[in-house]
């Protein structure tokens, strides 16, 4: 392995097990990175817990947020009769 690549290229695989150790602790159990990404998961399970009714409402009736209520009756406008 005298060969200037090969050293090299050991060098470069050094520095990137390194960066995974050093990323590996970032995420360990208690690291405060841990801590944030489950204080952030919950927020959002809160905010979906929130916002579930008005997605049902939204899935059920599309227009519910344009007209209020849930009235079906639609003005239908009726031709001339020919009696």
């Amino acid at each position: 392995m005298d060969n200037p690549e090969s050293a090299g290229l050991i060098k470069q695989i050094n520095k990137t097990l390194n960066s995974i150790e050093n990323l590996a602790k970032d995420f360990s159990s208690g690291s405060k990175t841990q801590q944030e990404i489950i204080s952030t998961i919950q927020t959002l399970e809160k905010l979906l817990k929130q916002i579930t009714p008005i997605l049902t409402q939204l899935k059920n009736q599309p227009n519910s947020l344009i007209f209020a209520g849930e009235s079906d009756d639609e003005v239908e406008p009726k031709g001339k009769s020919n009696d």
